[in-house]
């Protein structure tokens, strides 16, 4: 557990978590950029739109807004934002991969 610790503290190591999270993200903003043009991603945000959060996903990547700017769109707070948008993306990830 230190020797990972250790790694984790260097950069030299990330959690499956994270990198899951990021490539999410970078799929989500060429999804966005291109058209929507990738029907496995499309079906996957379409089984989230009754989700509350929703909207993040459009407003982030879609409207390229920031957290900041969501968390005053939608009048909650910057940490719920930042949850919301990690699960989010997560069950994107998981639902394409």
């Amino acid at each position: 557990k230190a020797t990972v610790d250790a790694l984790k503290r260097e950069g030299l190591l990330r959690d499956a978590e994270k990198i899951a999270y990021d490539e999410a993200t970078q799929i989500l903003k060429k999804y966005f950029r291109d058209g929507k043009e990738d029907a496995a991603i499309t079906y996957a945000i379409r089984g989230l739109r009754f989700d509350p959060y929703f909207p993040i996903i459009e407003l982030c990547f879609e409207e390229h807004r920031t957290n900041e700017q969501v968390a005053e769109k939608l009048g909650v707070e910057l940490s719920t934002i930042v949850r919301n948008k990690k699960r989010l993306c997560l069950a994107i990830y998981d639902a394409i991969i």
